[in-house]
């Protein structure tokens, strides 16, 4: 009796590491190791074949990825608040799931909010300045106020 092949999950953009870890654990892991964002091409050639795709705007999922990847496609992932780049018609149509990230952003918006307010009514930005370091993560940065 032969082991049940893993499914493949292709990535289209750098995640962190830990869940990289996670879902190689339970998949066959194919990532997207460029530091710039898929052309529509390069997509449409990373992903026949695949079980699982997780995608970053502003790489599209449309009807000519979901056609390239092929029926055993189960589940579409975006690692987002929006949907707007994933055709959510066409997914539904073939019943493929669709995961997303609704309101991982709504606290640090508001902390935001309230930050630009204070700073702004104080004159914060006069006293202080913010260094940012951009990591290997495709479009992460991190700041951190100086003194």
């Amino acid at each position: 009796m032969s082991a049940t092949p893993r499914p493949t999950v292709f990535v289209s953009r750098g995640i962190p590491l830990r869940a990289a870890d996670l879902l190689r654990e339970h998949v066959d892991l194919r990532e997207w190791s460029q530091e710039r964002d898929m052309t529509p091409e390069e997509i449409l050639q990373a992903v026949p074949g695949i079980h699982g795709l997780l995608v970053h705007p502003p790489t599209r999922v449309d009807k000519a990825v979901l056609d390239a990847a092929g029926p055993q496609l189960k589940v579409v992932g975006t690692m987002s608040v929006g949907l707007d780049h994933i055709d959510l018609s066409e997914c539904a149509s073939r019943k493929i799931a669709v995961g997303y990230t609704p309101d991982v952003l709504t606290d640090a918006a508001a902390e935001l909010t309230v930050a630009l307010t204070l700073s702004t009514c104080r004159r914060f930005k006069e006293g202080k300045f913010v260094e940012c370091y951009k990591y290997n993560f495709v479009g992460f940065v991190w700041c951190k106020i100086m003194k």
